[in-house]
């Protein structure tokens, strides 16, 4: 069983190797290191964490991707492409409108990647993307070769099944922000105001920016 033993680095090169390529198509995805989740977390296909790692003044991004996706290289892209638009936005703007929440800015980011976008829900936001009923764009081919060349057999299993999307709120929701040094941002539907909401931290009101 010795070919077992090095799946795991193999796997992390791959996406490496993509994740560089990725980086000469787009310059301001910024680097990033690359992790595989656990197999047993059947419910991620990837995530994207920010300045996680000591490496540099600000820190290094992480960027994880699901073993169970292996078997697909284009949903592998996809995912890694999905990750890249939280990426440029933090680095855009150090997360302010989507590193964390599925904005509409990430939506209108993933869309400029060549993903299709779907709204889930208001908590979650855009956060349902995958390729447009037209296809990959051409311009991934080569980097679809690379990883089904290089990604080895991934985690048995499946991921759970995408549920329907939901439809947009029917009058939107607005964005209140704290008044801490360091401000943290809210969504809330306009039914839920008048009201005050106060920050845990500085105490004061959440308020339109």
């Amino acid at each position: 069983m010795k070919h077992v033993v090095p799946r795991g680095s193999q796997a992390s090169k791959a996406i490496e190797n993509a994740w560089s390529a990725l980086r000469l198509l787009y310059p301001q995805i910024p680097p990033a290191v690359v992790v595989i989740l656990s197999a047993r977390e059947r419910r991620r296909r990837g995530h994207f964490a920010h300045s996680a790692w000591s490496a540099g003044p600000g820190g290094s991004h992480e960027i994880a991707i699901s073993p169970a996706l292996f078997k697909d290289p284009k949903a592998v892209l996809a995912t890694m492409l999905h990750e890249a638009g939280h990426a440029i936005l933090w680095r855009s703007d150090g997360g302010v409108t989507g590193a964390y929440y599925h904005r509409h800015q990430f939506r209108d980011v993933c869309h400029d990647l060549g993903l299709a976008c779907e709204f889930h829900n208001t908590r979650y936001g855009w956060t349902r993307t995958g390729w447009p009923k037209t296809g990959v764009p051409k311009k991934y081919d080569p980097i679809i070769r690379s990883l089904a060349a290089g990604l080895p057999e991934g985690a048995a299993g499946s991921l759970p099944g995408k549920v329907k999307p939901g439809r947009l709120p029917p009058k939107g929701l607005i964005r209140l922000r704290c008044k801490c040094r360091f401000p943290r941002t809210i969504l809330v539907s306009k039914r839920s105001l008048p009201g005050a909401i106060h920050c845990g931290t500085c105490g004061r009101e959440f308020a339109a920016p």
